[in-house]
């Protein structure tokens, strides 16, 4: 394969490393028989029990417990609390157990598998798609709102962010930067991004988005309002990925500076900045526990248990360069690299359990690169994409193994963005004419656009 190379200015391969007051995350051990220790949904203890009994909890079970504690000594049950009834919205106390309660609830669901791999051929050929059009220059991203599947935003070197009806396939916003002479002198003045926006995300209320860009800005847009809000400055690179975590206003960042961010959406603040990649980062995802899963040029992926303050390190057979990412539950995950390699790694193992070489078919060209992952989530289905316009889908057996599926031609074009819906019923992508990370190549053929693909009900 011929080897990749990336133009940047040289001030980009100088990354500022961290000050020697700040200690990089250690890497913690990965041992071979470690099982993932993700919390468990805690009984109702009675008032009684001693404090010696929550020795050997969690951090998130001792929130849930002091919650539930709080709802009873109020008088409320849990069901009431976490419900969607809005009569008690204006109680800040209750809405917080609410939200505690929520978190939970999440982070139980997260652990219900269903499997639906073996019924995706039955379906395939009953897909409807929906291709719109509305960005100038390839789309890059994608994003969907977790929970109703109604909206979604679109993000392209356009410097377009477009906020979707997934439904009827409309545009609800275009946000198309006004650019001034002393904009582009201080990008932190316009109105928007200047150059290519690489990565959005969009919280679960489907109210907030972000967007990240070359011009290193986190960008924090208001849906309903239909305006730019606030702007996150600190990367010294271009912002490469953006993830919420499910349940919360909590924000990761991946940039080409080599770090991972940590915001705070509601104070619009900068909480911190993990270490560890030796390259560009290039994605990062997250599920509902305080961890962040991140992969980049050096070949890594990287899990940031935030609470813990440690992370693990995976490693790949091969010096090539992770561009994409996506999680199946909080212990089990998939990467896609720019040498057409599909893995599927899981949170006790140092080395992929299973790998699929030349996933998009084989070649020297940047079509077989895997641009783009997403994961049916709490199932055993993931989704690939790649220069070759095509859409793959991978079983992930309990063996553990990767087994092909089946596959759906949405091109021509590059595959820059995957979502999967909550429901699984809807998988939104972005297809560009060129990578979403470079100009090494350019289908002619391709248009730029943004297709929502509707699914039968598969579990």
């Amino acid at each position: 394969m011929a080897t990749r190379k990336r133009t940047r200015p040289s001030s980009r391969q100088k990354v500022q490393q961290p000050s020697a007051k700040r200690k990089p995350v250690p890497d913690e051990e990965i041992l071979s028989d470690e099982v993932d220790s993700e919390p468990e949904v805690e009984q109702d203890e009675d008032s009684s029990t001693e404090e010696s009994d929550h020795e050997n909890e969690t951090a998130e079970e001792r929130r849930l417990r002091l919650a539930r504690a709080y709802l009873r000594h109020v008088g409320i049950s849990e069901d009431a609390a976490a419900s969607d009834d809005e009569d008690n919205s204006d109680e800040e106390d209750v809405g917080a157990g609410n939200q505690l309660l929520r978190e939970q609830a999440l982070k139980a669901q997260s652990k219900s598998f269903t499997h639906i791999a073996d019924k995706l051929s039955t379906v395939l050929d009953k897909v409807t798609i929906n291709k719109c059009k509305g960005h100038v220059l390839s789309p890059t991203c994608i994003a969907l709102s977790t929970y109703e599947d109604a909206t979604a935003v679109s993000g392209g070197k356009d410097a377009r962010l477009i906020v979707w009806d997934v439904e009827t396939g409309k545009r609800r916003h275009v946000f198309k930067p006004e650019v001034g002479v002393a904009s582009k002198k201080n990008p932190v003045t316009a109105n928007g991004h200047i150059g290519n926006i690489l990565s959005v995300a969009i919280t679960d209320d489907a109210n907030t988005a972000v967007s990240g860009g070359k011009d290193g800005l986190i960008r924090v847009w208001d849906i309903r309002a239909g305006k730019l809000t606030d702007t996150l400055r600190g990367h010294r690179g271009a912002v490469t990925g953006l993830a919420f975590r499910s349940g919360s206003r909590q924000l990761f960042s991946a940039s080409e500076d080599r770090t991972v961010k940590i915001w705070d959406i509601n104070d619009m603040a900068y909480v911190e900045t993990l270490f560890g990649h030796g390259g560009d980062v290039n994605a990062v995802s997250s599920m509902s526990m305080e961890r962040a899963l991140s992969c980049g040029r050096d070949g890594t992926l990287r899990l940031y248990k935030i609470v813990e303050e440690s992370q693990l390190v995976f490693r790949n057979t091969s010096t090539i360069s992770l561009d994409s990412i996506a999680m199946l539950s909080e212990h089990r995950f998939v990467s896609g690299g720019d040498d057409g390699t599909v893995c599927l790694w899981q949170m006790n193992k140092k080395k992929p359990l299973s790998t699929i070489s030349n996933a998009h078919g084989s070649g020297l060209g940047c079509d077989t690169w895997i641009s783009a992952m997403a994961a049916f989530r709490s199932t055993d289905l993931v989704v690939s994409g790649a220069g070759d316009g095509m859409l793959r889908f991978w079983k992930c057996e309990d063996v553990p193994k990767l087994k092909s599926v089946g596959s759906l031609n949405v091109g021509p074009g590059f595959v820059n963005g995957i979502a999967v819906g909550h429901h699984h019923r809807i998988i939104a992508t972005a297809i560009g004419t060129e990578h979403r990370l470079g100009r090494w190549a350019s289908v002619k053929k391709a248009k730029n656009s943004v297709q929502f693909i509707s699914l039968p009900h598969i579990e």
